[in-house]
């Protein structure tokens, strides 16, 4: 074994090998001669003053680049370019993330105090891209919450599944047990598989208000059915639109279909309530130039098209029984003020009828009463006149 004193020339840093010149009374190059592990890639400069010691003199290329003469470069040694590090692929530092992956999976946490966080950026951009989970993303805590660390979102394993908390907003449509359509801001399609009982598509049941002034309204549905409809002409504009349409299978029977269900009520111990009705209509608002040819409080159309010999009533009012002063029909004025027309249809008095028309509250004399077509002789035509 001998060493030789030589002088760098050129550096592979991918085979970790220099080519170097033998310093001597007769100069000889040799090219690709190993580096030692020991020695540092960032020491081997052109030009640096190194040592190659020869195992077998008589074999210049059994040798060796085993020392750099003069200080060490800021690295240390050892070998520089991290991709020439033997066991990469060793999982033996598992106080760090495997980005691979791990066998069993790993758990990375953000802090070892209490009340400490893991945050995760997308970049250190100011541009921001996402922070995205490619599986499905499975929350122990059940609890999901705003920056501000406000809970919004509780999961759980049993109902209610799922309640969000505080105000919540649904931008363009939303469907419940079914794909959102296109002209449809809530489009609802549950199946109730195997319910019993009563069962609701909505169910509006507060059961207690906390309401702060003198003065407030409850509603159960608010609609203000407002559009822009400038420049297009609308067939209708309805603030509550249901059709009761059933699809019964034969052999079954369904007792009621209705539209629209109202009814009113209260508990004992509540105070006092001046006025009750089961369907209420309000006056009119009509701003501007714009009135409508026609105006109903109640419109009823034909009601009914068919002719299989159903019995068709447009309105009935069954004979009140429990009231203090029975009064089947008032048109004209509120119970505060005087109607023109009162029809009462209670139990008659001896001698009476049990139709009871007054005008104007018996302040003026029903004078006549026609039927049939007009004119004497009339098929079906009948005159009751009273006379002065």
């Amino acid at each position: 074994m001998i060493a030789l004193k030589a002088t760098i020339r050129t550096y592979d840093a991918v085979n970790h090998q220099a080519a170097v010149e033998i310093i001597g009374s007769t100069p000889s190059y040799l090219a690709a001669v190993p580096v030692a592990a020991n020695v540092h890639a960032a020491d081997c400069v052109a030009g640096r003053t190194c040592v190659v010691t020869f195992f077998d003199p008589a074999n210049p290329s059994d040798g060796a680049i085993t020392a750099v003469v003069g200080p060490p470069s800021a690295g240390g040694g050892g070998v520089s370019d991290h991709g020439l590090l033997t066991g990469l692929a060793d999982d033996d530092h598992a106080q760090y993330a495997l980005l691979a992956g791990r066998a069993a999976g790993q758990t990375l946490r953000g802090g070892s105090a209490a009340s400490e966080h893991l945050t995760l950026q997308s970049t250190a951009h100011a541009t921001r891209g996402y922070v995205r989970a490619q599986d499905d993303l499975q929350l122990l805590s059940n609890y999901m919450r705003d920056s501000g660390g406000n809970l919004r979102l509780q999961l759980a394993t049993s109902a209610p599944h799922a309640t969000l908390h505080d105000y919540v907003r649904v931008d363009e449509r939303l469907g419940i047990a079914t794909d959102p359509v296109a002209n449809v801001g809530l489009k609802m399609r549950p199946t109730f598989a195997g319910a019993s009982g009563s069962v609701y598509l909505l169910d509006f049941s507060p059961g207690g208000l906390s309401l702060a002034g003198a003065t407030v309204n409850v509603d159960g549905v608010h609609s203000d059915a407002i559009f822009n409809v400038s420049g297009y002409n609308v067939n209708r504009v309805a603030g509550l639109y249901f059709f009761g349409y059933v699809m019964n299978d034969e052999g079954h029977t369904l007792t009621d279909l209705m539209a629209v269900y109202a009814r009113v009520g209260n508990q004992a111990s509540y105070g006092a309530i001046t006025r009750a009705a089961g369907l209420h209509v309000e006056a009119p608002a009509f701003i501007g130039e714009t009135y409508p040819t026609e105006y109903y409080g109640l419109r009823i159309k034909n009601p009914w098209t068919s002719g299989d010999g159903t019995t068709a009533v447009g309105i009935l009012c069954e004979d009140p029984t429990d009231a203090a002063s029975l009064y089947t029909a008032w048109l004209g004025a509120d119970l505060s003020g005087t109607p023109k027309l009162r029809l009462d249809a209670g139990d008659p008095a001896a001698n009476q009828s049990q139709l009871h028309i007054m005008v104007n509250n018996g302040s003026a004399v029903l004078r006549r009463v026609q039927i049939g077509a007009a004119g004497s002789g009339g098929t079906g035509y009948r005159l009751l006149r009273v006379l002065d």
